[in-house]
C-alpha cells in the first residue's frame, strides 16, 4: 500500500511539472488534453495565427496531442498574412481568457509597456532616479554622519539589486526600466531618458556601476570617514568596519568597477582636507592630497588579486538570476495589467490588435 501510494505520488508530481499543451499557431494553452483536441478539431473556424503564421497541419496536432509543445521549424508552411493575421481575425478569438493570455504574452515586451505607460499617461523612471528615490533617507543620513553603524555586505547588495530591478508595486510599471531579452540575451535599460540595449557581458556591470554612482558611493565615503576620523576608535569596530569595506571592493572587483575613492581628492571624499599623512594607517601611500584614494586603492587591489574565476563567475551569476528572475515575474504582473485594460476598454483593445498584428505582419 505504501509503495502504490509512494508511486502515485511521484506520478502526481511528473504530471504537474510537465508544460501545458500549446497551439503552435495562436499559442493557446490547456492543461487538458481533451481541450486542445477539441481547440484543433472541434472548431471550424481556423485560429488566428497570434503566435506563428504557419498551417497546423495533422501532423503537427498530433505532436502537440503526443509531445504537448511543438517547435516551429524552417520548413513548415507559411499561410497568407493578408488572409488570416488581421484585425478582425484576431478580435473574433480575444474574449476568450486563454487566448487574450496567449496574445498578451506573445507580444513584444518594449511594446507592450510602451502602450500601457501611454494608456496610463505616465513616463519610465530612469533606473538611476529610481535608486536614488527609494534610498533617498538612508543616503541622506549616511551622508550627513547620523547613523551609527552600517553593514552592506555582499549579501545586501544582492538584495539592493534585487530591490531595484523589481516593480513591487504592480500598478507602478513606469518603475520598470531593467528588462532582459531572453530571445536576444541582451538587457534594455531606461537610465538618463533614454532607452540603451547591451549585451549581457557590458548591461550587468553597467547596472552594478549605476547603483554603485547613485547608492553605493555614499556608503564608502561614510565608511572611509569612519575609518580615517581622528577621533579615539574602539579597535574592534574599526577592525569590523575595514573587513566590509574589504567585501564591498571585492564585490566591485568582480565587475572590473573601481571604488568611489578612486581619483578622487581627499576633500571630495571626506569633506576637509587631512592635515598630514599621519592619520592614515601606514600601509597608505604619499600621494599629495589623494592620501584616501591611496588608501582605498591599495585595499582594492589586494581584494581583486585574491579572486578567482570560479569566484567571480558565481556573483555575476547571481546577479543574472536576479534580473532575469525579476523580468519574469515584472512582465507577467505587466500582462495583468493589460488584459484588465483590454477586458474594460475596447479602444484599448483596438490599439493593442493593430500593434501586435502589424508585428506579426512585419515577421
Amino acid at each position: 500500500m505504501l509503495i502504490m501510494k509512494t508511486f502515485e505520488l511521484m506520478y502526481m508530481r511528473k504530471s504537474y511539472s510537465r508544460p501545458p499543451y500549446q497551439c503552435a499557431r495562436c499559442g493557446y494553452e490547456t492543461s487538458n488534453k481533451p481541450d486542445i483536441r477539441k481547440h484543433f478539431y472541434g472548431i471550424k473556424k481556423i485560429c488566428s495565427a497570434l503566435k506563428n503564421d504557419i498551417e497546423l497541419t495533422d501532423a503537427i496536432k498530433e505532436y502537440i496531442l503526443q509531445n504537448r509543445v511543438y517547435k516551429v521549424k524552417d520548413g513548415d508552411h507559411r499561410v497568407n498574412n493578408n488572409n488570416v493575421n488581421n484585425v478582425n481575425n484576431v478580435n473574433n478569438v480575444i474574449n476568450n481568457y486563454n487566448v487574450i493570455s496567449a496574445f498578451v504574452g506573445n507580444m513584444d515586451t518594449f511594446e507592450k509597456l510602451t502602450s500601457y505607460l501611454q494608456h496610463m499617461d505616465v513616463k519610465t523612471i530612469g533606473f538611476g532616479d529610481q535608486i536614488e528615490s527609494k534610498y533617498r533617507n538612508f543616503i541622506t543620513k549616511l551622508d550627513n554622519n547620523t547613523i551609527k553603524y552600517v553593514d552592506i555586505n555582499q549579501n545586501e547588495i544582492l538584495n539592493i539589486i534585487d530591490k531595484s530591478t523589481q516593480v513591487r508595486d504592480v500598478d507602478k510599471m513606469e518603475e520598470l526600466n531593467v528588462i532582459f531579452n531572453e530571445k536576444l540575451n541582451k538587457i534594455l535599460m531606461y537610465h538618463d531618458d533614454q532607452w540603451d540595449t547591451y549585451l549581457m557581458e557590458t548591461g550587468v556591470p553597467e547596472i552594478v556601476r549605476i547603483i554603485r554612482d547613485y547608492y553605493l558611493e555614499s556608503y564608502e565615503k561614510y565608511t572611509l570617514r569612519r575609518l580615517l576620523d581622528e577621533k579615539p576608535r574602539n579597535a574592534f569596530d574599526r577592525n569590523t568596519e575595514i573587513l566590509q569595506l574589504k567585501d564591498y571592493y571585492k564585490f566591485l572587483a568582480c565587475f572590473n568597477l573601481y571604488p568611489t575613492a578612486f581619483q578622487k581628492t581627499d576633500y571630495e571624499i571626506l569633506g576637509y582636507e587631512l592635515p598630514d599623512k599621519d592619520s592614515l594607517p601606514e600601509s597608505s601611500e604619499d600621494s599629495g592630497k589623494y592620501y584616501v584614494e591611496g588608501f582605498a586603492m591599495e585595499m582594492y587591489s589586494e581584494e581583486k588579486g585574491k579572486l578567482n574565476k570560479t569566484e567571480i563567475n558565481n556573483i555575476r551569476r547571481k546577479v543574472v538570476d536576479i534580473i532575469k528572475r525579476n523580468t519574469k515575474l515584472n512582465v507577467e504582473n505587466l500582462n495583468k495589467n493589460i488584459i484588465k485594460i483590454i477586458n474594460i476598454d475596447s479602444e484599448f483593445k483596438k490599439q493593442i490588435i493593430e500593434k501586435a498584428t502589424l508585428a506579426v505582419n512585419k515577421s
